[in-house]
């Protein structure tokens, strides 16, 4: 389990690469193997891209603290992956 400074520093993170971001999809990944997840990411790292799967609630914190909340409140409901 992350501590409390990990969890900030995670919607840190998450913050500077949503402002940076041109496009962020939110995607509901069960199903999918860790074999596929690894070479989804492997793929996506040659867009210069990236997946994240992160705990729901930092990311409405940091989306909110991103000021991006307004637009994303259906978002992440289940386990989700962030593209």
């Amino acid at each position: 389990m992350k501590t409390r400074a990990q969890k900030e520093e995670s919607v840190k993170n998450l913050i500077e690469k949503f402002k940076r971001a041109k496009t962020v999809v939110f995607t509901d990944y069960r199903g999918t193997t860790m074999n596929q997840l690894s070479t989804l990411r492997k793929k996506l790292s040659e867009e210069d891209a990236e997946l994240q799967i992160t705990k729901n609630t930092l990311v409405h914190i940091a989306l909110k603290q991103a000021g991006l909340k307004g637009e994303t409140d259906n978002v992440a409901a289940g386990p989700t992956a962030t593209l």
